[in-house]
């Protein structure tokens, strides 16, 4: 399976909640999602809450591609929250020594308050 996502507003906010599910391998598997999160910076909605709790597998490339999504976020002016991150992904972050680069949450509700925070 490559990857799908998914993608809604959070009313009232400039957050974008994104869910990605599947197998990220490639740049190109992302080339969408990294579509979306580019046209909703431009609109304003620079707070990005990426949920990869149904996302399976990850290589080194998946990890440069969340390296984008936060640069792209913190550029504009914005953050990038990442959640539900699976034991397997989050060994990942802590061996490449990113664990503490980006902003984890347990969940959805958690991270949605981080953002919320950013925002006062």
């Amino acid at each position: 399976m490559s990857l799908s996502y998914t993608y809604q507003l959070v009313p009232d906010t400039n957050i974008v909640s994104i869910a990605l599910e599947g197998r990220l391998l490639s740049k190109e598997d992302a080339a969408e999602a990294t579509h979306i999160i580019e046209q909703q910076i431009e609109k304003g909605n620079n707070q990005v809450l990426l949920n990869i709790d149904k996302l399976d597998f990850m290589n080194s490339t998946g990890i440069n591609v969340f390296i984008s999504y936060l640069t792209k976020c913190r550029n504009s002016g914005g953050e990038l929250v990442i959640t539900n991150v699976s034991p397997k992904i989050e060994q990942l972050l802590v061996v490449t020594k990113l664990f503490s680069v980006f902003t984890i949450a347990q969940n959805q509700e958690e991270g949605l308050s981080k953002l919320l925070q950013t925002q006062d």
